[in-house]
């Protein structure tokens, strides 16, 4: 008794809690008060007979096999320990030290597992601002133990309610795999480290995921993440369907051999040409004569010799100066350019330039036709 009225003494600051946390272990067993601190007591004055003890699983594992056995007794010394441990952390604890209450709890569950050392142990993560997804393993922990209401249903809904606001907060965990395997993966349009199959943490809320992969098609898949979700999605990717080609040399084949092309037309057109410009200085050369006789002694006659040659000559250099041009663009022209050519002259709109001749002279006249 004396024990204990030091103890209750020792820690008025901890009734503020609200739960009752206990050490109850072979020699050293629990007892609910309404203090709300945790207390330690001699098992001559709280334990209770006939009571069937339980295995409980080791820290870490969230789904627990219960099996009634008869563990070995705890030594006088893991007593001790495990209760000097689990009083400094409640001392740490009052003293708002969370780090030191949480290291001194585990010390207390290492020596003696209870479902009080876990409910501490995930208070003072909470307390100390741990990271959200450790608390939640934590708390998670401690109400997955078949005797965790041992420590109180206050303390049960405590720790579901600290586990459930802090899931909220959490990222989704979303592990992308692809078949086959190795494919870049893209979050809302960013390229993220890594190939599949690679694991990711989200944020809650919808998400569009390319992947990306040689030879395969792009894939898009949207998916919903759920806060402190762990979410599987295995994403099919499609061949990319091979178009045809005529093309020789991806084919395998020969290709076919070049044409070259011939000069005789260039040659044929420039020739003529060249006799349009003769036969055009040849009557020029007349019609002049002519002119000088007329202007010497004028005749009919001769103004009718001067305007047929004059006509002539004009006519001529008309065809000479057109297929002159043509036989310059069949002589320079490419062979690439020749197709574009003919299809130039294949069009609605173009123009074309022909000699003309009349009772009073000659000449040559552009039509445009459209």
């Amino acid at each position: 008794m004396k024990e204990r009225k030091l103890w209750k003494a020792a820690w008025p600051s901890l009734s503020a809690v609200g739960l009752v946390t206990t050490l109850f272990l072979g020699d050293l067993c629990a007892e609910t008060t309404s203090t709300g601190a945790p207390q330690t007591v001699t098992s001559g004055e709280s334990q209770r007979s006939g009571e069937e003890p339980k295995a409980t699983a080791s820290e870490g594992d969230t789904a627990r096999t219960v099996t009634p056995v008869a563990p070995a007794s705890p030594s006088a010394e893991d007593i001790e320990l495990a209760k000097s441990a689990f009083e400094a952390g409640a001392q740490a604890y009052a003293d708002a030290d969370y780090i030191k209450a949480e290291s001194e709890f585990r010390i207390a569950h290492e020596k003696i597992p209870s479902p009080h050392a876990e409910y501490w142990i995930a208070a003072s993560m909470d307390k100390a601002n741990k990271p959200a997804k450790e608390v939640v393993r934590a708390y998670e922990l401690f109400l997955t133990n078949p005797a965790a209401i041992h420590v109180g249903e206050e303390a049960v809904e405590t720790a579901k309610k600290r586990a459930s606001e802090l899931k909220a907060t959490l990222p989704a965990t979303v592990l992308i795999e692809s078949t086959p395997a190795g494919a870049e993966v893209y979050v809302d349009g960013a390229l993220i480290a890594g190939k599949t199959p690679v694991e990711i943490e989200l944020p809650a809320g919808t998400h569009r995921l390319e992947l990306r992969a040689s030879g395969y098609e792009v894939s898009l898949v949207e998916i919903d993440a759920v806060a402190g979700s762990h979410v599987r999605a295995p994403i099919e990717l499609q061949k990319q369907v091979a178009v045809p080609t005529t093309d020789a040399a991806a084919l395998g084949q020969e290709p076919a051999p070049k044409k070259e092309r011939s000069m005789v037309p260039a040659y044929v057109t420039l020739g003529i040409g060249a006799a349009g410009l003769i036969s055009g200085t040849v009557f020029g050369i007349l019609a002049l004569d002519a002119k000088s006789k007329y202007d010497k002694g004028p005749t009919a006659e001769l103004a009718d010799e001067v305007e047929r040659n004059a006509l002539i000559s004009d006519m001529s250099f008309g065809v000479a100066l057109t297929l002159g041009i043509t036989g310059v663009v069949l002589l320079t022209a490419k062979d690439d350019e020749v197709p574009a050519a003919k299809a130039a002259r294949r069009a609605p709109g173009r123009v074309v330039v022909a000699p003309y001749g009349g009772p009073l002279g000659g000449g040559a006249v552009a039509r445009m036709a459209f």
